[in-house]
């Protein structure tokens, strides 16, 4: 049995880290597997195991005119969104936007179908809800492939963080999928509050790797880790206004880049005396493994307005790590009282800051309660159990 996986652009860039958790698994659980990226980039920049194919399928490759059939798919698919759009108005001010989304998923479709790209006897898997679920829609709707399922994780589920409170084509896309497939408890139940084909709707848990435990020693400098984009959404300077509270000695490092990060370095400054800060910029995810693995991380703390299911916690907490986090996205399942602090949204800044000032003395600053906080990791999120039980469902479908 055969596995056509769709991505947005991995094994090229440095986005959709948690496949890397992922594809050595499931790559032994198939015959054969092929990746469908969107990218022109020419150096393959993730370790892939040699059997698997990857085809890049861009822009570039779209050189051909549309065939009639498609066309007409594209009118039709264009109208029965229309007719079932909730605010109308909007969806026709932005026509030209969404034919162009249509269009572009018909050229691959096209282009699949007319240099027969796909391995055959295969389930067809999308990493998320987007433009490839598009395409494999079109593909479904002429028979070209009897299957398809998708995950999703974040942007491709939540209605209010897109314009018009809409994500294009959903309902189209869930009609012509088999299963869907958001990575929370809390995504599902928001998808199937939508009432679209709620049966097909199932969460599956991201997964990531097995490291071990981290390495942990009692300290009077605790080290704190972040990381995350430094942009508005994910209020970095609020990590700042805790650190303003704290008594203790504290080493601060962050891991990752973004538009607001000299601010971020300018407000720091304003601890400096009193804590020690670390910028680490952006840097590859094996980076970050291996502070974890080197270092006593005493704690990760993440701010952020917005979440979906954080990797980075994941990955903390599988080193027994606690965590600070806002009770946003799918952040509960994670956080909670025996793995950490888990913060209102708009929290009170003297509560975390309290947390720390007593972590020396507290139960989370001893190797049995790290040990118990990765047992939690192991039975939710250890990738090995959850991608080979993910396969055996992915073989269902044929």
């Amino acid at each position: 049995m055969n596995l056509n996986f769709f991505t947005a652009q991995f094994p090229y860039g440095n986005g959709e880290t948690i496949i890397e958790n992922e594809l050595p698994i499931i790559v032994n659980e198939f015959d054969n597997l092929k990746i469908f990226t969107h990218t022109h980039s020419h150096t393959i920049t993730r370790v892939i195991p040699q059997e698997v194919k990857v085809i890049q399928i861009s822009q570039f490759n779209l050189k051909t005119k549309l065939s009639l059939y498609y066309k007409i798919v594209i009118v039709y698919f264009f109208l029965i969104e229309l007719f079932k759009a909730a605010n109308k108005l909007f969806y026709l001010k932005k026509y030209k936007y969404w034919l162009s989304l249509l269009k572009q998923a018909a050229l691959k479709a096209q282009h699949i179908e007319k240099n027969n790209l796909l391995l055959p006897k295969a389930i067809n898997y999308s990493y998320w809800m987007n433009d490839w679920a598009l395409t494999l829609t079109f593909l479904r709707k002429k028979g070209v492939i009897n299957n398809f399922v998708f995950r999703c994780g974040g942007f491709d589920i939540w209605n209010e963080r897109h314009e018009g409170g809409y994500l294009p084509f959903r309902g189209l896309i869930y009609k012509y999928a088999d299963k869907i497939m958001p990575n929370t408890q809390i995504a599902e139940k928001y998808i199937k509050s939508l009432k679209l084909y709620p049966q097909k709707v199932q969460y599956k848990y991201w997964g990531t790797t097995d490291y071990g435990l981290g390495k942990f020693e009692i300290e009077t400098e605790l080290t704190i880790v972040s990381i995350s984009n430094v942009i508005a959404l994910k209020r970095v300077e609020l990590i700042i206004d805790i650190l303003k509270q704290v008594n203790i000695n504290i080493k601060w490092v962050h891991f990752g880049d973004g538009n607001l990060l000299d601010d971020i370095k300018q407000k720091a400054k304003k601890i400096s005396s009193k804590h020690k800060v670390i910028f680490k910029g952006e840097v590859p995810n094996k980076e970050i493994i291996e502070f974890f693995k080197t270092h006593t991380v005493h704690m990760l703390i993440s701010t952020s307005s917005t979440e979906g299911l954080p990797v980075s916690m994941q990955e903390a907490i599988s080193f027994g790590v606690p965590i600070i986090a806002t009770n946003v996205g799918g952040v509960s399942e994670i956080v909670n009282h025996n793995t950490g602090l888990l913060l209102d949204k708009n929290f009170d800044i003297n509560k975390p800051a309290k947390f720390i000032n007593e972590f020396n003395n507290s139960e989370f600053n001893t190797m049995s309660k790290r040990i118990e906080i990765r047992e939690f990791w192991n039975k939710r999120f250890n990738a090995q159990n959850i991608y080979t039980e993910f396969s055996k469902e992915l073989k269902k479908l044929l």
